[in-house]
């Protein structure tokens, strides 16, 4: 698991995965050669299975062109969030591993999920933050000082 929770939210953590793949989301099975464009910010997906890999890539008329950049690699038990790309210029293409299970659910229904009284709003707060820190670091890691003599 590549949150870092106690044992006993370990054991919630699991419990809240599947009751969001049975009741909330649709699971989606990939086979590997499916890329898809993070977009729409009514958009989540939850990795319930395998690793997503991110990628930049440039935009015309909303749609990838060109060659790709790659980001990150997103374990399971993260979230990706989709995002506004109308008259963007760049996006972020997503590529499931073979096999990998990707919940799909609404933003909307993960800040209802946020407002309940268990966990719940621990375990959205820790995915949201993840995806924070992973579009954080892929944004600082390519800014190389120039070397001024």
């Amino acid at each position: 698991m590549s949150l870092d929770l106690s044992p006993e939210l370990q054991n919630e953590w699991q419990l809240f995965l599947l009751a969001l793949r049975y009741r909330e989301g649709d699971l989606h099975t990939f086979s590997g050669n499916s890329p898809y464009l993070l977009s729409g910010t009514e958009n989540a997906w939850i990795i319930y299975s395998g690793y997503v890999d991110l990628f930049s890539v440039r935009l015309e008329n909303g749609k990838p062109v060109g060659s790709r950049q790659f980001l990150a690699t997103m374990p399971f038990d993260h979230v990706l969030l989709g995002m506004d790309l109308q008259n963007q210029s760049f996006g972020i293409l997503a590529m499931a591993a073979p096999d990998s299970q990707i919940l799909e659910i609404s933003q909307t229904r993960l800040k209802e999920i946020a407002q309940e009284k268990d966990q719940s709003d621990l375990f959205v707060a820790l995915m949201v933050s993840n995806w924070v820190q992973v579009l954080t670091k892929c944004i600082a890691e390519p800014i190389i000082p120039k070397d001024y003599h």
